[in-house]
């Protein structure tokens, strides 16, 4: 499990990088990244998730529950991600020595990642998707 679990960040790290996201926290097996446009946001996410899809598991991972292979739905360790756009206080956190971020944001994101149990999937509050429709209007 170590070894997936290395794969898993170096994997997500490098996708934070691609799509010019900022790491603020690790926890244990998460990370907090923000953003400066939700559509980077989103991309990252969907990126993210297909790149896990492909990634360079070890054998092993396959024989675990949270790293079976299930046809095209499934294959490694699953990730669930949040994405929340609204007002953020910017500050430095004294313990990791980073800046950091509170507010409604914040808030609305741990709401929606304790909403969702299994990996695997992204989900975004309204004011996501609101944001990105106005950028990206539907088609008429």
């Amino acid at each position: 499990m170590k070894q997936s679990i290395e794969v898993h960040e170096q994997l997500l790290r490098d996708s934070s990088t691609r799509f010019q996201g900022y790491e603020i926290m690790d926890e244990v097996d998460s990370l907090s990244i923000v953003f400066h446009n939700v559509f980077d946001a989103m991309m990252y996410s969907m990126m993210s998730q297909k790149d896990l899809m492909t990634a360079d598991w070890p054998e092993e991972l396959y024989t675990h529950d949270a790293g079976s292979k299930i046809g095209t739905l499934y294959s490694g360790l699953r990730n669930r991600m949040a994405i929340a756009v609204d007002f953020t206080n910017k500050f430095l956190n004294r313990s990791t020595n980073r800046l950091s971020y509170d507010g409604p944001a914040v808030e609305d994101r741990a709401a929606i990642l304790k909403a969702v149990d299994a990996g695997g999937i992204t989900v975004c509050s309204k004011e996501t998707m609101a944001t990105l429709s106005q950028v990206f209007p539907p088609p008429a």
